[in-house]
């Protein structure tokens, strides 16, 4: 498939799919439920509902969500706010999935990092042997380091994704201390691997000089029951660029054991004029099947595209992207045809035309498709509470 070079503007932005047409059969209205704005499609029985309402009594439970998308996830602020959100009330589970090393102009939220002689490849701007999330860190010999923004006490389980591309020594992994806690060997040379420690953080991985070594996503967890929410994204990403990651993604996404993988793709798509609205249906529609294969037990939760303006300029909205509406439309029929869960971060901000409500308020950035920070913690404290809303109710 090819890729055009949407502007610089909306590369920094997030990802959409829009559909054409939806052959399947849409669900009765009494097979859906809303609750804060969330609609349940018909999805059914639901896990991860399930382990809310566990962790509301007390249970030892562990409750993973995977966000996957575009610069709204890369920033880590929306989901952020939906972690230390749902942690508050049900437990913190952990830190999860991150990149191995900063990825620039994006933000983790949980993890500082240090290093030198890693090179950062994205799949933004190439095509590799990407494992999930489309980020790797390449060795030139040297260390890199992972260091919690908040102090952890207790041992970490720590997981590692990792391939050897031309390595005579071992990966070395040190430990809060300094002591080497793990040594992976480079077998089964381009070969992506997952290896597992125990150690106290911050952590440390090394590389000796002249070795090459892939360093995928990263893994971490603590000991208590609680839930965790991992942000996988990307600036300028759109749903379509999966196609440059491994064909064995979807290994990595059910090494994830997420309960709930939520798809927050969209404004890129919405800026594109010619827009291939039944490619990027097929292209949705396939990520779905892929993802409930890869968890046979999961549910996925499509986060409708936000409102966003074109020319912030302009009169009322009268420049919002050309195939915005197409895009939140389309995105809502597949959720129903493909029995998902959904949820309008537009409805959340006010509904159509509340973006320079927003940027008037200072919830919205300059360019009127981002937010700031504290536009960010609203939305995302926003599908929290829609989250949170259903303890009880399943």
């Amino acid at each position: 498939m090819r890729f055009r070079r949407l502007p610089p503007a909306v590369l920094a932005c997030s990802t959409l799919w829009c559909m054409a047409a939806c052959q399947a059969q849409v669900p009765s209205a009494a097979d859906t439920v809303a609750v804060s704005g969330l609609m349940n499609y018909g999805s059914g029985k639901s896990v991860w509902t399930d382990k809310l309402q566990a962790l509301s009594r007390g249970k030892n439970e562990k409750l993973r969500i995977l966000q996957i998308g575009d610069s709204h996830t890369a920033g880590d602020y929306f989901t952020h706010a939906l972690r230390q959100n749902l942690q508050q009330r049900f437990g913190n589970g952990g830190i999860g999935w991150v990149y191995p090393q900063r990825v620039n102009g994006q933000r983790q939220a949980q993890i500082e990092y240090s290093g030198e002689g890693w090179d950062i490849l994205s799949s933004r701007n190439r095509t590799d042997d990407f494992p999930l999330g489309g980020i790797i860190a390449r060795s030139k010999g040297g260390s890199a380091g992972l260091n919690p923004r908040q102090a952890q006490t207790d041992t970490a389980d720590i997981t590692f994704v990792i391939r050897p591309v031309l390595a005579s020594a071992p990966l070395r992994v040190s430990d809060a201390y300094g002591q080497t806690v793990a040594e992976w060997s480079a077998h089964a040379v381009g070969s992506w691997q997952y290896h597992s420690v125990q150690a106290a953080l911050p952590i440390r991985y090394h590389a000796q000089a002249d070795d090459v070594w892939d360093v995928g996503h990263i893994n971490i967890e603590n000991k208590q029951p609680g839930v965790i929410v991992s942000a996988m994204g990307i600036n300028g990403a759109q749903l379509s660029h999966w196609q440059r990651w491994r064909s064995d993604w979807a290994q990595d996404l059910a090494a994830t054991r997420a309960d709930l993988v939520i798809l927050a793709y969209g404004t890129n798509e919405a800026f594109d004029k010619q827009l291939d609205l039944a490619a990027t249906a097929q292209t949705l529609r396939e990520r779905i099947t892929q993802i409930r294969r890869a968890l046979p037990k999961a549910d996925v939760l499509i986060v409708g595209a936000p409102e966003s303006l074109q020319n912030k300029g302009s009169q009322g909205c009268s420049s919002r992207p050309a195939m915005l509406d197409a895009v939140q439309q389309l995105q809502q029929d597949i959720a129903r045809t493909q029995q998902t869960w959904y949820w309008s971060w537009q409805d959340a901000m006010g509904g159509r035309c509340s973006m320079k409500s927003w940027m008037s308020q200072g919830l919205a950035a300059r360019d009127a498709v981002h937010f700031s920070a504290d536009g960010y913690r609203r939305a995302g404290g926003a599908l929290a509470e829609a989250l949170a809303a259903q303890v009880g109710k399943h």
